[in-house]
């Protein structure tokens, strides 16, 4: 029995070691709905997070939530701590405003980030990306493509503010007239 435990344990430790895709690429920035009338001008930010080496993409592909897949070129490599902008001039990106998801595979297909049910129903410059650069902090804020993301002070905020507080009024005094003694 003890060696079936050390069996099992050691496949599953290899397994953890193996198995997880660290990255070096991930999404950064993503537009989905960009300012104007076409829909053609939408656009993923890669980041390469690496301050050291290029990464070599070529090969690597993005897939919507559809299953579309656009390959990136080859010969396509992100400098250290550099941006590529995939847009649809390079593939037939065709983003949805509405619960759109996007997937990142490396070139031996393994997945290596995704972003999950995002949506940008206003025709403006707003842009859903991490800041800082490759983080895990995501924010709206004005687009930067092929640039650092740095949102501090320039956020957008997805619920207006001032409206907040009045919003939690409203609703405290609809709770306490539930449960208020009749004749209050």
């Amino acid at each position: 029995m003890y060696s079936v435990k050390f069996f099992f344990s050691a496949f599953f430790g290899l397994f953890l070691m193996f198995g997880v895709v660290s990255a070096d690429v991930v999404i950064n920035e993503v537009e989905l709905n960009p300012e104007g009338q076409y829909d053609t001008d939408e656009w993923v930010e890669l980041y390469n997070t690496n301050a050291y080496e290029s990464v070599n993409i070529s090969g690597y592909s993005i897939v919507d939530r559809g299953g579309d897949r656009d390959v990136i070129p080859d010969g396509t490599f992100i400098g250290p701590n550099d941006f590529f902008v995939f847009t649809e001039n390079i593939s037939s990106l065709g983003l949805v405003n509405v619960n759109e998801s996007i997937f990142l595979y490396d070139s031996d297909d393994l997945l290596i980030d995704e972003i999950l049910q995002i949506s940008d129903e206003s025709n403006d410059v707003v842009t859903l990306q991490r800041s800082p650069d490759g983080s895990d902090n995501w924010k709206l804020c004005e687009g930067t493509p092929g640039k650092s993301n740095d949102c501090d002070g320039g956020e957008i905020p997805e619920f207006p503010m001032f409206i907040m507080p009045v919003f939690v009024m409203f609703a405290a005094l609809s709770v306490a007239r539930k449960f208020a003694p009749h004749g209050l």
